[in-house]
């Protein structure tokens, strides 16, 4: 009598043991699949800044006068969607520069943004110039896309 008492407590202990691990991993029933999300992460501005290798966009692809050039402006042209060829995925301001994580094509603007890069927007307060920086690279295709991509961004912050 005491091993069947024994048993049933067992089984009802991985019983109870079983549900809850299914309770937790969503697959006990169809409707928790619609309760279920993925843990996300976002990033803090320094690891944006680490993952976007700064101390490496020593390139200038581009420079311009821009009056009134204010990096929250920037942000927001930046945002906004209207910047053709390629997609911005991050902004972070420090200062008077703005460093963007982007990700492009390769010839640029031909479709899919499968390449990512980063650039350095700078500016130089008292002559009001705007320098843009990417990185240097040997990969003449890419070094076409980067002049593109920054000469866009010029033209946007200009208006």
């Amino acid at each position: 009598m005491e091993v069947i008492s024994a048993i049933i407590t067992i089984g009802t202990i991985l019983y109870h043991i079983i549900s809850k691990i299914s309770e937790s991993s969503g697959s006990s029933s169809s409707s928790s699949n619609a309760n279920s999300y993925v843990n996300t992460y976002e990033l803090s501005q320094n690891e944006k800044l680490q993952s976007m290798n700064v101390d490496e966009l020593n390139h200038c692809y581009a420079t311009s006068k821009i009056t009134n050039f204010s990096p929250r402006r920037a942000e927001q042209v930046l945002r906004s969607g209207l910047l053709k060829g390629f997609d911005v995925k991050d902004i972070v301001i420090q200062g008077s520069c703005v460093n963007i994580r982007i990700k492009h094509s390769i010839p640029y603007n031909s479709g899919t943004n499968d390449y990512g890069s980063s650039f350095s927007i700078n500016c130089i307060e008292p002559t009001q110039n705007v320098i843009i920086y990417g990185l240097d690279t040997y990969n003449v295709g890419e070094r076409k896309a980067f002049y593109c991509i920054a000469d866009e961004i010029i033209k946007k912050l200009s208006k």
